[in-house]
Parts: structure tokens; sequence; C-alpha cells
């Protein structure tokens, strides 16, 4: 018997890794920020900057085209903005609202939980309880 996941526990585990990567990648390559810039940028160690480069990190999830011009966006946002601290965590905070990024989450929940199969909670807009 397998242990219950938790979208939450996917999402740390394998999306918020593969968001990291692909914004390192497109940080580097594209706009051509240090390994050392990127790290001190998302709060990461040199290192683990190197490992997303090299595709040793993150490895398990694979975005769409759509999804990796919405990180190239995001990129290009960091870049430009007076406060880049705030601008990583609103752009990682949007990308990882978006459907396609919730789709992916919803189909590894599945996969890592079969029983789930008919499960669509990971695309439900979050509920607000106010009391």
């Amino acid at each position: 018997m397998h242990q219950l996941k938790m979208p939450q526990e996917i999402e740390v585990w394998y999306i918020l890794p593969a968001l990291r990567r692909e914004l390192a990648k497109t940080l580097v390559h594209d706009k051509k920020l240090s390994q050392r810039e990127v790290s001190k940028l998302l709060g990461l160690t040199e290192s683990a900057v190197s490992q997303y480069l090299k595709s040793k990190r993150a490895k398990e999830v694979a975005f769409d085209e759509p999804t990796k011009k919405e990180i190239q966006h995001s990129a290009a946002a960091i870049v430009a903005a007076k406060n880049k601290t705030a601008a990583v965590v609103e752009e990682m905070q949007r990308l990882g609202s978006l459907a396609s990024v919730k789709n992916l989450l919803c189909t590894l929940h599945k996969s890592m939980n079969p029983e789930l199969h008919d499960c669509d909670v990971c695309l439900k807009p979050a509920l607000m309880n106010i009391h």
C-alpha cells in the first residue's frame, strides 16, 4: 500500500522545482544573468542553479511551449522590475496558477494516486471560508 500524496506535496516536490529550473535556464541563457545572480535572485545555492541548468534537478516535469513562453515573460518581468525579490514572488505565484500548470499538477497527482482517476480537486479554484 502506498501513501496518499496531497496536491500540495506534489506542487512543492515537482512543480515548484521545475518552474525554478525553467526560470533559471531562461534567466541565464536568454537574459544573460550569471549563475551567481540567478542564485541570489531565486534564493537558491549556486550549485542548485547549476543542477537546474544541466537538468540534473527537477527533470521529472516537462512544460509545454505555451507555459515556457509564460516563463520567458516572467523572466523578462523579473529582470525589468525595480524590486526583483517581489517580482520573483509575484511571477512564481502567477506561474503556479496557470491552467496548464494546474493541469500538469492534476495529471501528476492522479499518476501517483491511481485511485483518484476521476478526481479534479487540483483544478478547482481555492475556496476561502471566512467566519
